[in-house]
């Protein structure tokens, strides 16, 4: 159509497959590839490609223009801001408000969310520009969709589009479910059919040529997907669009993947042991050949956990990879490595126990039955702090001493009476205590431990084989407490922990043995590894430091007593760019925390919203 823009929409309707790299990298191998698998478009048809003449992005674009004039910068007079229009059509860099918000929409977080209601933390490059916008001006950009910056690129007709797609799709498979729209951003995408247009003003007619085709593609986006879904068995599928940097981050997941893979078939590269390894003697512990025993049983390039529960309820994992290595007489040996570790902190015992036999005395004193309900003073804060002490104090010496063994479950704790004139003479008994308040004390340990080995934050995406067990908390009740309630604390956390893998459907074999216990305490809990080498980086981190075009700009490093100036790796245009290395501390065991360095900058306190700060691995480091 003369006078008007083209956009080519080459539609490809695909299938997703296992990809076939990574499946021939693991040997076809599904354990090896773990639980999330990358997935490959397969195409099912030959691509269908429709030309559908637009109207000149400029129009759409300018009338974008003036409806977020309107909408987010009226001063409510007559409805208009010279200000924003004027800065936007002088403006020869684009760097005005209204040029960022027109570039912001469509690459959006949210962008395929078209009822969604806009909001700046949406934008990827917020921090760049949004903190110019005033309050205001963001309440009232929050009051328009994403449909509604649409409204200006629908001046296209739909109808062949849809009679193509269809016919289409009758022609090749129309059996197929799809799940998803996908739209891809080409920069080629949108054809001009004119050199330029002398009515337009040039210093917006490039930037609308090429940001007004990311609003026409979202609308055919839009389009397409509502043909999609006309067909009953394609009602819930869902829309999206991916730009070239999108795509560069599922490229680099793969690679990720790649390498992943190759770690787990691949032996790693020994450098050298970490020491010199001494002869093990043949007066070992036994228990410590039995730790070694348990190490060769897991499968190369496995995982284990170590729990460490302490007496002051501190729970502490630990997640260890087995890997194997060839010494150099060609005999495999195995060693660990150090994956990653987190605790969190449980609540105390006694006062859990407490809570819920709480729960039963407060429910007998509502009973119509008990006489104290006849009183009218609730029990006094300092009343209840001394039966919270006292109660406490009869459970705990109760469970803990080895010369009062119960012989009956039935026996009392405590004897309670809830007011003076109360006769009831509520007796707190072993029974009552191991139900209401022991049992799902230990049930609430196991459920948060594999909580954690279930959760994808912690130790979710690693193939755990098995959880070992120790710590002074089973320690203490092995040998300290009272042997019936140490044998019933043992036996229960084991099934609670064991109901809860079975909930979770973890296969993870779980160890809790009280020789490995009793020994752990006379090696101080040494944590259960066999490290025989250290894992080293192949890597160079670097600190990016980049002030966005502020002038006065400068960056210290601390040494410790005193600091070091930075001076400026290299310019981009008007921007200053610091890449500083960060170097691996020496003796660090866990990875995760031995990149530690302490950096000053100083600049305008007016500037800090410019500041951009980027830590990564440099190409080709």
């Amino acid at each position: 159509m003369v006078g008007q823009d083209k956009v080519l929409l080459s539609a490809n309707f695909i299938r997703a497959v296992y990809d076939p790299d990574l499946i021939a990298a693991s040997r076809r191998s599904m354990t090896t590839l773990g639980g999330e698998t990358l997935l490959w478009p397969k195409l099912v048809a030959p691509p269908l490609t429709v030309e559908i003449p637009v109207s000149p992005a400029i129009e759409g674009i300018n009338n974008l223009v003036s409806f977020l004039n309107m909408k987010v910068f009226a001063d409510g007079g007559n409805g208009l801001n010279r200000q924003e229009l004027d800065d936007y059509n002088t403006d020869s860099e684009h760097q005005s408000l209204m040029h960022y918000l027109i570039r912001s929409i469509p690459t959006s977080s949210f962008r395929n969310e078209w009822n969604r209601n806009i909001e700046t933390n949406h934008f990827p490059d917020a921090i760049q520009w949004c903190s110019m916008l005033s309050d205001e001006n963001k309440k009232r950009l929050s009051q328009i969709t994403y449909m509604d910056t649409l409204q200006f690129f629908n001046n296209f007709n739909t109808l062949p589009l849809e009679s193509k797609i269809v016919q289409y799709l009758q022609q090749h498979n129309d059996e197929e479910n799809f799940q998803s729209v996908v739209i891809f951003n080409m920069p080629e995408t949108t054809r001009k059919t004119y050199q330029n247009r002398l009515h337009h003003k040039a210093i917006n007619f490039e930037f609308a040529n090429k940001h007004g085709s990311q609003f026409y593609l979202l609308k055919i986006q839009h389009s397409v997907s509502s043909i999609i879904k006309g067909f009953r068995r394609n009602s819930y599928a869902t829309a999206m669009s991916l730009d070239e940097f999108e795509l560069m981050d599922g490229y680099a997941l793969k690679a990720l993947k790649m390498v992943q893979v190759s770690n787990k078939l691949g032996r790693p590269v020994v450098i050298k042991p970490s020491g010199n390894p001494k002869k093990e003697s043949r007066k070992a512990p036994a228990i410590q050949k039995e730790k070694v025993a348990i190490i060769d049983k897991i499968q190369p390039y496995g995982y284990y956990v170590e729990a460490n529960i302490s007496c002051s309820n501190k729970i502490e994992l630990s997640l260890n990879q087995v890997i194997e290595t060839a010494t150099d007489n060609g005999i495999l040996q195995r060693s660990t490595l150090s994956i990653d570790n987190s605790s969190y902190q449980a609540s105390d015992m006694y006062d859990s126990i407490f809570d819920a036999v709480w729960n039963i005395i407060d429910g007998h004193m509502a009973n119509p039955l008990c006489k104290s309900l006849q009183e009218d003073d609730p029990t006094p804060l300092d009343g209840y702090k001394v039966i919270r002490a006292d109660l406490i104090d009869a459970i705990k010496n109760s469970m803990e001493s080895k010369s009062n063994v119960p012989q009956d479950l039935e026996e009392a704790v405590y004897h309670y009476n809830a007011k003076p004139n109360c006769t009831c003479n509520l007796m707190i008994t072993h029974r009552l205590v191991i139900n209401t308040g022991l049992l799902p004390y230990l049930s609430y340990i196991a459920c948060n431990m594999v909580a954690s080995l279930k959760s994808n934050a912690i130790f979710g995406n690693y193939r755990i084989s098995l959880l070992y067990m120790t710590g002074g908390f089973l320690y203490k009740w092995l040998e300290q407490g009272n042997s019936t309630y140490g044998k019933l604390i043992w036996k229960q956390l084991q099934d609670a922990i064991s109901t809860e893998l079975y909930k979770k459907q973890l296969r993870i074999h779980l160890m809790m043995v009280k020789s490995m216990v009793l020994e752990d305490k006379i090696l101080n809990y040494k944590p259960f590894k066999l490290e025989k080498y250290r894992q080293v980086l192949s890597k160079q981190f670097y600190l990016r430091i980049s002030p966005n075009r502020i002038k006065t700009f400068q960056v210290y490093q601390d040494k410790g007593d005193h600091s070091v100036k930075i001076p400026v790796t290299r310019r981009q245009e008007d921007d200053l760019i610091w890449e500083i290395p960060l170097v691996i501390a020496e003796g660090k065991s866990d990875l995760k925390h031995s990149l530690a360095e302490k950096f000053y900058v100083l600049f305008n306190a007016d500037d800090a919203h410019e500041l951009y700060c980027e830590i990564g691995r440099l190409p080709g480091h």
